[in-house]
């Protein structure tokens, strides 16, 4: 296991290389810093956040959510939200970015600042604060693979996957049934909740037994 000593000191020289603009450098050193702190989950997150704010500033918006999500398996900061909303705002998928950016800035703990670079973004972009939750669902029964990738939950295999098992007959009518082979953290779920939308659950009727 890397020590907290040689982990700091990577990562100051990393960071560094950041605030030079040497991103390809910095991105090697987070990408060797990644393969080193297989057992530190806080390391190991860290790692990823950094590397998918590179990737962000690079304008690599697949290669910077892929990382921001690979983080947000091992550290639960309001910063890795934050970055999303930046990715979904880039991408064009405002209400995506709304969604992150909400809860960014619930779980920061310098709430004013997030609030006015919230607001600030809002300005920016021209977004409505009181777009509808409606407007940033997927239907689970009509969706495509792209999709359920763009909400950054899932793969591409995943994506693909769940489509072919959807068009093989496979229907789920809630999160819970949904998401129950899916290996996601808690706070993903709740988010996915938020985000899709499933059908109502067929009322099966039984009818009278006919007895020949």
């Amino acid at each position: 296991m890397i020590s907290r000593k040689k982990y700091l000191e990577i990562l100051e020289n990393a960071l560094k290389l950041v605030s030079e603009k040497d991103f390809d450098a910095a991105i090697e050193i987070f990408t060797k810093l990644i393969d080193i702190s297989k057992n530190s989950e806080y390391y190991l997150g860290n790692a990823y956040l950094e590397r998918g704010k590179i990737y962000y500033e690079l304008n690599q918006l697949e290669l910077a959510l892929s990382d921001i999500n690979n983080a947000m398996k091992y550290i639960y900061y309001g910063e890795n939200y934050y970055y999303k909303s930046l990715i979904y705002l880039k991408m064009g998928k405002n209400d995506f970015a709304l969604a992150h950016l909400e809860r960014a800035v619930a779980m920061s703990p310098d709430k004013d600042k997030m609030q006015e670079q919230y607001k600030n973004l809002l300005e920016s972009q021209k977004l409505e604060e009181n777009t509808l939750q409606e407007n940033r669902k997927i239907n689970i029964s009509t969706c495509t693979a792209y999709d359920l990738i763009s909400t950054g939950y899932f793969n591409k295999i995943q994506a693909e996957n769940i489509i072919t098992s959807r068009d093989k007959g496979d229907m789920w009518y809630d999160i819970d049934s949904f998401t129950s082979e899916l290996n996601l953290q808690p706070h993903e779920i709740v988010m996915l909740q938020d985000i899709l939308e499933f059908p109502p659950k067929p009322n099966i009727k039984t009818g009278r037994k006919i007895e020949l």
